[in-house]
């Protein structure tokens, strides 16, 4: 799913962008339909988050569990089963580099080539 919706947004900037690789860059940043990661990773991140301050170490990662922390402070419930709803919201970014959106990219069209050959 996730690179389904990679290569959507890829093909939605394609147009108007002047190379291939400002194609991955803009697409990158661009709202993800939703957050790419599984309840219990988002779990683990929220909770360390709120009880230790404990961050990870990838820049892109941080970012994003500090959104989903975010949202969930914003929610005013202290219950995590709201996590599952926060994470399945439309997301600021895919929260990826571009290489890896390049990545998924060049996987959702090799998964599109295998599906429809005859």
């Amino acid at each position: 799913m996730r690179a389904e919706a990679c290569l959507e947004a890829f093909q939605a900037v394609l147009p108007n962008c002047e190379t291939i690789k400002e194609a991955y860059e803009r697409a990158a940043v661009m709202p993800a339909p939703r957050f790419f990661c599984t309840f219990a990773v988002a779990y683990k991140r929220v909770s360390e988050l709120e009880k230790f301050g404990k961050r990870v170490d990838n820049p892109m990662k941080a970012a994003m569990y500090d959104e989903i922390h975010r949202r969930w402070k914003a929610k005013g419930v202290k219950h995590y089963v709201v996590l599952e709803d926060i994470i399945n919201e439309p997301a600021p970014s895919f929260y990826v580099e571009p290489d890896t959106f390049k990545e998924l990219v060049y996987k959702a069209m090799r998964n599109h080539k295998r599906k429809n050959k005859c």
